[in-house]
C-alpha cells in the first residue's frame, strides 16, 4: 500500500472520526460519540498552533491520523473557551450513558488544570495518533511527520500519555521511536505513562522504525 502524509482538512473529519472509533474502542472520548469527536477534531484544526496530519493511500482514503499542538497550556485554555460547543454532544452521550458523568467532570477539571500551567510555548503535546490497519507503517509515517512539524516550529520537547496496563504494543512503539518514560499519571482508575522526547537529541536524519 502506497501512503502519503498531508495536512488534515475539514473534509477529512468524517474519516478521522471513523479511524478514531476503530482505534480507540472503549476509551472515554469514543464513548462521547461521533458528534463529540467531530467537534473535538474541528477544534484542533482551528487552533493556530495545532499539528494535524492524515496518511492517505493511493486512492486518497484516510488510513490514519496524528493530532497535537505546540504550547499545550494555550490549547487547553482555548478548548475551555469553546466548551459550550461541546455541550449538545456531551448531553446526548450522558442521556445514553449517565455513568459517564464522573469522567466528564474529571476531564473538565483536567482541561482547567492544564490550561493553568506555566508557560509551555517551547513544548509540544501529541494528543492522538491512530491507524485504521496497524502494522502497515502508518503510525511511524505519521509520528515522523508530527516530530518534524514541531521541530520546525521551535519546540524543544514533545510529551504524550498512554495507558500503562494492557498496552504493551503502543508503549513499545513509542520507546522504539525515541520516547522515554518520565512519570506516571493517575486518571480515575486508569494509570497512564507520560512519555517525552527531547528534540535537541533528535538527529536531523532521524527516521522511524516500523509501526506495531
Amino acid at each position: 500500500m502506497s501512503l502519503s502524509v498531508r495536512s488534515m482538512c475539514r473534509g477529512d473529519l468524517a474519516e478521522v472520526v471513523r479511524v478514531h472509533q476503530i482505534s480507540f474502542s472503549g476509551f472515554f472520548l469514543n464513548k462521547l460519540g461521533p458528534a463529540f469527536l467531530r467537534r473535538y477534531y474541528a477544534a484542533v484544526l482551528d487552533f493556530a498552533d495545532s499539528v494535524a496530519n492524515v496518511a492517505v493511500d493511493e486512492n486518497g482514503v484516510v488510513q490514519g491520523f496524528v493530532v497535537g499542538f505546540k504550547n499545550p497550556s494555550a490549547f487547553y485554555r482555548y478548548l475551555k473557551k469553546r466548551r459550550l460547543r461541546f455541550m449538545p454532544a456531551i448531553l446526548l452521550a450522558l442521556m445514553k450513558q449517565p455513568r459517564l458523568l464522573l469522567e466528564v467532570v474529571r476531564s473538565e477539571a483536567r482541561v482547567s488544570r492544564r490550561g493553568a500551567a506555566d508557560d509551555t510555548s517551547k513544548y509540544g503535546e501529541l494528543s492522538s495518533i491512530a491507524a485504521a490497519r496497524p502494522g502497515t507503517g502508518v503510525g511511524s509515517l505519521l509520528l515522523l511527520s508530527f516530530i518534524d512539524a514541531l521541530r520546525r516550529r521551535g519546540c524543544q520537547r514533545i510529551s504524550l500519555t498512554t495507558d500503562k496496563t494492557g498496552n504493551s504494543r503502543a508503549r513499545e512503539f513509542y520507546r522504539r521511536h525515541g520516547f522515554v518514560e518520565v512519570e506516571e499519571e493517575q486518571r480515575g482508575t486508569r494509570t497512564l505513562i507520560v512519555y517525552a522526547m527531547d528534540l535537541s537529541d533528535v538527529p536531523s536524519d532521524f527516521r522511524q522504525g516500523s509501526n506495531p
